[in-house]
């Protein structure tokens, strides 16, 4: 070990040496100011513009350019040629996670509104529209009713108002899969016209900028209009996945989590060509996701959410900086007796390091390099006596007929360390399925379900000062509650216990993998993270690297989906 030790003081004192020898600064070691060049896709150059624009005046002296993207794309301008790019996803075709860094700053979305004095309003909400019966209406053959759309009397018919924005046009021909020149409807040169002619008319519906029907003062959809829920699988019914139009707020989560068809809107990307940033670049690209926000509404766009302005701020403070360059002078002679003592000290250290650990292999295990820690399914421990349900939490009937309960082990290697717990409090009812507990990890959250219904008869204190409990000792000082059951003999038979609860954690890692490899948690990252090794192994504490996004998408699509 000391010998190690005296092997790394010598590269660091040679690194060091080396280092001073060429880092003599001339004279003139001030940076330069750098301009930025902002590529645009042609649909998104109007926002381009307004941003840079707007950023110029708050920022005198700023030097940004706005061109079109090239049409051969991205993938044709040099790497040595550092560009940031404004792109919707049409523009990401090309872009390579090894070769291109990329963030969302917007989305352009466009939703279908009907007027709220709709006769048939309440059903619709109930019921939506799909698809394909959004093609029936904007590709007819003939006169469409509501009573034709939704299989009642109502004979009134439908009135379809269409933008003549060829994006949104492409955007309605991929929704409803049809040719965009099929799309018929009464035709309005813009959305503020569409939006009051939809106002004034009863029976009539159409597809409008999401921006365009929120009012600015409340948040929520403006009045004299409401939203169409989308039936996604065609089944006349607004299941439980699609019901997100109850508000713009809900609709907004929605979108964020996946749950909108995604034919219906794009996020718009920034694009860069660079694996760093300039000062300046970094600026911008705060001021975006910072003051710039409040300009995508007036251009037609939505903005990011409170909670996803955070999350790529943090990604932003994650983007590594430029190293200033300090232009040197040195001498021939001084050069080639650095290269040469160097080589010398790099030889004798080679020399002494395979002296030391050529003949022996019996400390490298223990103080080598240590790889990425790791868990699988041996990792996972459950204690024999408890009962565990498919919520991830586990039961335990004390002598006086109460029940403690808390969370299994294979969701802390998930989240990784809890910083925080929301806890009900004595005296509480909880239910069976519904949420009993929120874990926190530095503002991201998971929404636990509990495993019994009843009233809580006692809360673990420790865990609001200490939430590591749930990490080191989740069946033991991590417990939750304890419970008074109210239905402990109907849902005794819903749990799993030894070989049973075993088989169902390997069914678990296997819908883990799918979901870590499923593209869900794939662009909305900055920086890549390593989630599985070769062989299935999954990183420890694998949601640790993911901002919000991806935990919402865990919680939706994962937590609460029951198997």
């Amino acid at each position: 070990m000391k010998n190690r030790n005296l092997i790394t003081m010598l590269l660091v004192l040679l690194f060091a040496v080396i280092t001073t020898a060429f880092a003599v600064p001339s004279k003139n070691d001030t940076p330069t100011k750098n301009s930025i060049r902002l590529l645009s896709s042609p649909e998104l150059l109007e926002l381009a513009n307004t941003w840079v624009s707007e950023y110029k005046s708050a920022h005198p002296g700023a030097d940004i350019s706005v061109t079109l993207v090239p049409e051969e794309g991205l993938n044709s301008i040099p790497q040595n040629e550092p560009v940031i790019c404004l792109v919707n996803k049409k523009g990401l075709s090309g872009v390579r996670g090894d070769q291109h860094w990329a963030m969302i700053v917007g989305r352009d979305v466009i939703v279908p509104v009907m007027n709220t004095e709709n006769p048939c309003r309440e059903e619709i909400i109930q019921k939506g529209l799909s698809p394909e019966a959004f093609a029936k209406v904007y590709t007819p053959s003939g006169v469409v009713t509501w009573g034709t759309l939704l299989r009642n009397n109502n004979s009134s018919s439908v009135v379809p108002y269409v933008s003549g924005d060829l994006s949104t046009r492409a955007y309605l021909a991929d929704f409803m899969n049809v040719d965009a020149d099929q799309i018929k409807g009464r035709e309005t040169a813009g959305m503020e016209e569409m939006v009051e002619h939809i106002r004034n008319e009863r029976n009539a519906i159409g597809f409008c900028g999401l921006s365009e029907v929120i009012d600015k003062t409340s948040g929520e959809i403006i009045s004299g209009l409401s939203l169409i829920p989308v039936d996604v699988n065609g089944n006349a019914a607004i299941d439980k996945f699609e019901d997100i139009y109850g508000s713009a707020t809900d609709l907004t989560h929605g979108i964020w989590i996946g749950k909108y068809p995604g034919t219906l809107y794009s996020r718009l990307y920034v694009v860069s060509n660079s694996s760093q940033s300039e000062n300046e670049e970094l600026a911008f690209l705060e001021w975006m996701i910072a003051d710039g926000q409040q300009l995508l509404a007036a251009n037609g766009y939505s903005s990011l959410s409170r909670s996803e302005k955070y999350s790529r701020g943090e990604q932003l403070a994650h983007r590594s900086m430029v190293a200033i360059e300090v232009p040197v002078t040195i001498s021939t002679t001084k050069v080639l007796l650095i290269v040469l003592g160097a080589i010398l000290a790099l030889v004798a250290c080679v020399l002494l390091f395979a002296k030391v650990f050529g003949s022996s292999s019996s400390e490298s295990g223990a103080d080598g390099f240590k790889p990425l820690p790791l868990f699988g399914e041996k990792s996972v421990s459950f204690p024999g006596g408890l009962f565990f349900d498919k919520s991830h939490t586990w039961a335990f009937m004390e002598k006086d007929g109460k029940v403690r309960i808390g969370i299994d082990d294979f969701l802390q290697h998930v989240t990784g360390p809890i910083t925080r717990v929301i806890m009900k409090n004595p005296g509480e009812r909880i239910k069976k399925g519904e949420t009993f507990l929120t874990l926190v990890q530095q503002g991201k959250k998971l929404e636990i379900q509990s495993p019994v219904s009843g009233i809580v008869a006692e809360q673990n204190g420790g865990l609001i000062t200490d939430s590591s409990r749930i990490n080191s000792e989740p069946y033991s000082e991590g417990w939750v509650y304890v419970v008074e059951p109210l239905n402990w003999l109907t849902e005794l038979k819903t749990y799993a216990m030894g070989d049973k609860y075993s088989e169902w954690l390997k069914a678990e890692f296997s819908r883990l993998k799918d979901f870590l490899s499923s593209g869900k948690v794939a662009f909305d990252n900055v920086e890549p993270v390593q989630v599985m090794q070769e062989g299935g192994e999954i990183k420890e504490g694998v949601l640790e690297g993911f901002g919000p996004e991806v935990w919402e998408e865990f919680q939706t699509g994962f937590i609460n989906v029951s198997v």
